[in-house]
């Protein structure tokens, strides 16, 4: 058999392979979406919906600011260590934009692959914008886990109602397995100079691991904030470590937007607790506000950085001018 059939061959399948993968996460993602939605709008009784109190809707967009707040200001701190300043606009951008998309992609990886493109676009070199992810990667793992332990101090100590031990050492386990993995490979990275900071360099900055405090704090704190506006008897530090079951835990699960699983969860959780009549609407309220919030100002983001972008490049250069 001759090798030029073959080669051509494998030069046209190259092509097609990437086409085919391309459309199959294209399909996963819109199928786990719309898992997602389905058990949302069918359990949550879309029927039944109405907005939320005043006091509860300037709440959560007081909240919604701080988080996103947070976020691009420690991504900006980040990028810094990591020797490129950029403004708070384009890290606002890269964190929408990662949200979009990780939200579409089994477990969430194509947030990160994203954010490390949009971080190119803004004239980042790719070791740089690597060192950047790499930074708040890091002060994650140290944050959520300070977090974790301080709440399972306390829940122990204080016995709270409504507590899942079994369910929050199940969470813990399988985030210390995946933490401990990536804590040990930016170790390793950095040691060997393959990053453009340091574990040093991390620490010397104690704004970062504020800020993560802060977005940790306020993300999950959402949950609490909504359950606490209908009557029932659980502890708020156990309605927090629920959310920060959903949130983390169940993030691992490879179908994009948790296909469902997040939505059915909760109402497992929740329906002795909130009665039939006002889980689904709880449900409805934090999953607009914790998730689906985030996806629609992705395209708002999205629409003004490309505005932005057309603005720059329509304006003439001084030389353009003078000539």
């Amino acid at each position: 058999m001759s090798l030029i059939p073959f080669g051509l061959a494998m030069t046209v399948y190259k092509p097609m392979r990437k086409k085919i993968l391309k459309s199959f996460n294209w399909i996963i993602g819109i199928a786990g979406l719309g898992g997602s939605l389905y058990s949302l709008f069918h359990f949550g009784h879309w029927d039944q919906w109405r907005f939320p109190p005043l006091a509860l809707t300037l709440a959560l967009i007081a909240v919604t600011i701080v988080e996103i707040w947070c976020r691009a200001e420690r991504l900006r701190s980040a990028s810094q260590l990591a020797g490129k300043s950029i403004t708070f606009f384009q890290a606002a951008w890269a964190n929408a934009v990662g949200d979009l998309f990780a939200a579409v992609t089994p477990a969430r990886v194509g947030g990160e692959l994203s954010r490390l493109a949009a971080l190119s676009q803004v004239q980042m070199k790719t070791r740089q914008a690597l060192s950047a992810l790499a930074i708040e990667g890091f002060v994650d793992h140290v944050s959520l886990g300070t977090l974790i332990g301080c709440t399972l101090i306390v829940a122990m100590i204080d016995g709270i109602k409504g507590f899942s031990f079994l369910s929050a050492f199940t969470t813990l386990c399988i985030y210390i397995a995946v933490a401990a993995l990536f804590l040990v490979g930016f170790v390793i990275i950095s040691r060997r100079k393959k990053l453009d900071c340091s574990i040093e360099d991390i620490f010397r900055n104690p704004r970062l691991l504020f800020l993560t405090i802060v977005h940790h704090v306020v993300r999950v704190g959402i949950l609490p904030l909504i359950i606490a506006f209908f009557p029932n008897d659980m502890a708020p530090l156990s309605v927090a470590m629920w959310s920060f079951i959903f949130i983390y835990g169940l993030g691992i699960i490879p179908l994009p937007s948790g296909g469902g699983t997040v939505e059915l969860s909760f109402l497992a959780t929740f329906s002795g607790t909130l009665g039939a009549e006002n889980v689904g609407l709880a449900l409805l309220w934090w999953r607009m506000s914790s998730h689906y919030l985030y996806i629609l100002l992705a395209p708002l983001f999205m629409l003004a950085a490309a505005f932005k972008r057309f603005r720059t490049e329509s304006i003439p250069q001084k030389g353009e001018v003078n000539a």
